[in-house]
């Protein structure tokens, strides 16, 4: 997604707006001065990134040539200044008029965009990937694409299933079949198994911590496998915003869970 905000945008527009309306004013002197020169220099120079952030590209061929023009040197008429102004406004306007613009109302804007949408120390020991998935969770989440986003939180827990897997050193479900081609029930049990194991060896105290620990990670697994993962799948259900809202508190506490003894990166 691209997050456009209008609040930068308008204010360059109506700057914009202001100079043409002295443009077409009386004017004792035939040429702009060097003061209104340097401001519309500066309104360019701050509408520039807006334009090319979502693609205005006409638009942004017709302010380059505005701005040479403007800082060239050459003596810049009224005529000439309302001129081109105008000509850049009907650019911009044109090419508004192709794009959709979508709304993101107060309320999910906490979740719009965000790269630390779990904390940010979370985003910091977490994989580029995982982190993206859950990027894309929370826009979805604000845009009301509620199965959407559980769609993405199970992508974010399988991050975490892959990465539990790692760490146990379970690579394969099957002989030539590797951990990132296994169903997530054949994850799943070949790590039960890897943990069945180990509770036939002699246990300290710090075994018993350690297998409690994974244990309970896997029964979370088979939950978040039958409860959302199966269903959003294989579209058997659709989920509302509330409901949404609740998987992204579990998945976020269950992978902060995950995170205090599993690698991430």
């Amino acid at each position: 997604m691209i997050d456009f905000w209008i609040g930068e945008f308008l204010p360059l527009w109506e700057r914009l707006d202001a100079h043409l309306g002295d443009c077409r004013r009386p004017n004792p002197m035939p040429y702009i001065g060097d003061g209104t020169k340097q401001d519309v220099l500066r309104i360019l120079e701050e509408l520039k990134p807006a334009l090319y952030k979502i693609g205005l590209m006409q638009a942004d061929g017709r302010l380059r040539h505005f701005y040479q023009t403007l800082w060239g040197g050459t003596a810049f008429s009224h005529e000439m200044l309302a001129s081109e102004i105008e000509g850049l406004q009907g650019a911009i306007k044109w090419e508004f008029s192709e794009r959709k613009f979508a709304f993101i109302p107060p309320i999910n804007v906490p979740f719009f965009e965000r790269d630390d949408l779990f904390g940010e120390d979370f985003a910091l020991i977490a994989s580029p990937e995982l982190n993206r998935q859950i990027k894309n969770a929370g826009n979805c989440i604000a845009a009301d694409v509620d199965t959407g986003a559980v769609y993405y939180l199970m992508c974010v827990v399988e991050c975490g299933l892959r990465a539990l897997a790692e760490h146990l050193k379970v690579r394969s479900v099957k002989k030539d079949v590797p951990i990132e081609h296994g169903t997530w029930e054949e994850i799943i049990q070949k790590l039960e198994k890897r943990v069945e194991k180990w509770q036939l060896t002699k246990r300290s105290l710090k075994r018993q911590i350690e297998l409690d620990f994974y244990n309970e990670l896997l029964m979370e697994f088979r939950g978040f496998k039958d409860c959302w993962r199966n269903k959003v799948a294989h579209a058997r259900v659709t989920y509302d915003h509330n409901q949404a809202l609740s998987a992204l508190i579990h998945v976020q506490k269950f992978m902060q869970k995950l995170s205090e003894r599993i690698p991430l990166k």
